[in-house]
């Protein structure tokens, strides 16, 4: 009898060493997911003009998608008129400028599909990139040209190829490292590099002033966002998270005592600017124009911005000869007002659906973007796009292991 009831016990060890066994195939081969990490992906934003793309899989050029996934192979060229960004994770965003050519060489995640590693060719054109510095430094981000290497960790900066192949980099914060024939330079905030087809990096200089210089301050608390003629944006989400699409921006620190935002060379259009109140009650907000390093104009109101409310600023700039143009002083009594029609300057403010998510401005077809329920920011694609790792259960997987576990059972109970 002892022997007996041992050998039941051992034979249920054993089934249930099997079933283990077995199911953890069975949701491995279902699920392959399960033991290999996701390699990320970014998205295509279109932001004007006409995109065109090419995936790894084809050589033929499509007209690309606004959100669509790119995969490492794809390439990405846009035309004269037209603006388009990579969005990556963590807030780490590529804008494409007209009459630019890039291929996404490389992206290499880690098991939680993080980027570790991004590295783009760039063919010519120019790109603004805007790197979000993580404390993990195996992290990378890297642009390839035809003649340098630029590596970069966490900063603002421009990398634009000529028709020659010579590239030149501009960091606007923090820091480059661009190399090339064997030597490196390291080019720090306001400075630049150029890198002739076949020669060195030139030692790092002091980037040529700005002609032109648009600059918006808003009082601390208030939050603002600059959307330029060409739709791109930079400033706050109304999530509070940092957004900068325009090439050759600045955004001050969110823990300065008021938002600066300074536009460089910036273009010949109308700009809106939204704000929205971190706190009720009347702010303040100051526009000026730079030429040469001389003012050309400054409007300086205040107006009363509610959490709930949206003030929203529109400012047509003219450039003549190169150089801004003054505009007339403006005097507003309330922002809550609809002013008389002025040729320079204009504010409309009117109710949001939501203390977080701004509307577009009447008569605009700019998309000004806005937070759900969770914080997901939802004007700009998702960053990444993720694959469950989760198990995915197979009900035939489990009704086969069921079974099979039943005859060797009945087979072991029998034999003994």
């Amino acid at each position: 009898m002892k022997k007996r009831t041992g050998s039941i016990c051992a034979s249920v060890i054993l089934i249930i060493i099997v079933i283990f066994l077995a199911s953890d195939v069975g949701f491995s081969l279902y699920n392959p997911n399960r033991f290999t990490s996701t390699p990320p992906i970014c998205t295509l934003n279109i932001i004007s003009g006409n995109v065109e793309a090419q995936t790894k899989d084809t050589i033929t050029w499509d007209k690309a998608e606004d959100g669509m996934i790119l995969e490492p192979g794809s390439r990405i060229r846009t035309a004269a008129d037209s603006h388009a960004s990579l969005a990556f994770s963590q807030g780490t965003m590529t804008k494409i400028e007209p009459d630019t050519d890039l291929i996404i060489s490389k992206l290499e995640g880690n098991q939680d599909t993080q980027p570790d590693n991004v590295v783009m060719k760039q063919l010519s054109g120019k790109t603004w990139n805007q790197v979000t510095k993580l404390p993990d430094e195996s992290y990378h981000f890297q642009i390839k040209t035809s003649s340098a290497d630029v590596n970069v960790r966490g900063t603002l900066f421009s990398t634009e190829v000529d028709e020659s192949g010579k590239t030149l980099v501009q960091t606007t914060d923090g820091c480059v490292n661009v190399s090339a024939q064997g030597r490196e330079v390291e080019v720090y905030s306001g400075q630049q590099t150029e890198v002739e087809p076949g020669a060195a990096p030139s030692v790092p200089a002091p980037m040529p002033p700005a002609r032109n210089e648009l600059v918006f301050t808003i009082d601390k608390s208030a939050a603002g966002l600059v959307i330029d003629p060409c739709r791109s944006k930079t400033g706050y989400l109304p999530d509070g998270s940092p957004l900068n699409q325009i090439s050759g921006s600045h955004l001050s620190p969110p823990e300065e005592p008021g938002q600066v935002i300074r536009i460089r060379e910036p273009n010949m259009g109308e700009y809106t600017i939204v704000m929205h109140g971190i706190s009720d009650g009347e702010h303040s907000y100051t526009v000026e124009g730079f030429t040469e390093g001389k003012r050309a104009f400054i409007q300086a109101e205040s107006c009363n911005i509610t959490t709930a409310n949206e003030t929203i600023l529109k400012l047509h700039l003219d450039v003549l000869n190169g150089l801004l143009q003054a505009v007339p002083a403006l005097n507003l009594e309330s922002s809550q007002e609809q002013p008389a029609a002025t040729p320079a300057l204009k504010t409309a403010s009117k109710e949001t659906k939501s203390q977080t998510s701004p509307s577009t401005p009447a008569g605009s077809d700019i998309e000004i973007p806005t937070t759900s329920k969770e914080g997901e920011t939802t004007g700009e694609k998702p960053a990444w796009s993720l694959l469950e790792n989760d198990f995915e259960y197979n009900i035939w997987v489990i009704i086969s292991i069921a079974v099979f576990a039943v005859v060797v059972f009945i087979f072991v109970v029998w034999k003994h």
